[in-house]
C-alpha cells in the first residue's frame, strides 16, 4: 500500500503502482523526510520529484508543506498513476486550507531539466535498469574515470 505517511494528509492512500514503478517504503519515506524536515528543508521548498513513479516522494512533500512541487514521469501507466494521486492530494489540500501548486509534467528527467527551472529539492528516483553513468549525466556529474 502507497500512502502519505505525515503532514496534513498523512495516512491518505495513494494509487498503487503501475507495473513499472516501486514504491519507496513507509520506512524509508520517514526516515527521509524525518531529516529533510529537522533542516527545515521542505517548508514552502520548490520540490522536484524526477522518476516520479507514483508520485509518493513529492506528494509527501506537499503534505508536509512545500509551496510546488513537480513530478516528472514518462511512463504512460506511472504517468496515470501519479495524475491520479496528484488530483487526490490536490483535493486534500484544498480542504485542509493548505496551499500548494502540484503538477504532473510527462517528460523524461533529462529533457524536463533542460528548462532549468528554480527548484529547492530534487527526489531523483530512478528505475533499476538505469545505467549510472546515465544518472550520474543528469546532475552533471561526469562518470569517473
Amino acid at each position: 500500500m502507497t500512502r502519505i505517511i505525515g503532514g496534513v494528509l498523512g495516512s491518505l492512500r495513494l494509487k498503487g503502482p503501475a507495473k513499472a514503478t516501486r514504491p519507496t517504503s513507509d520506512r524509508v519515506k520517514e526516515s527521509i523526510f524525518s531529516i529533510l524536515e529537522s533542516r527545515g528543508a521542505i517548508q514552502d521548498a520548490r520540490v522536484l520529484d524526477l522518476f516520479a513513479g507514483t508520485g509518493a516522494l513529492g506528494l509527501e512533500a506537499a503534505s508536509r508543506g512545500a509551496r510546488s512541487v513537480t513530478l516528472v514521469e514518462r511512463d504512460p501507466a506511472a504517468a496515470k498513476v501519479c495524475e491520479e494521486n496528484l488530483k487526490q492530494v490536490a483535493e486534500g489540500l484544498s480542504k485542509s486550507g493548505l496551499k500548494s501548486d502540484v503538477r504532473l509534467v510527462r517528460s523524461d528527467a533529462k529533457s524536463y531539466l533542460k528548462k532549468n527551472e528554480p527548484v529547492d529539492l530534487v527526489f531523483i528516483d530512478p528505475p533499476y535498469e538505469m545505467a549510472h553513468n546515465e544518472i550520474l549525466s543528469l546532475v552533471g556529474k561526469p562518470e569517473p574515470q
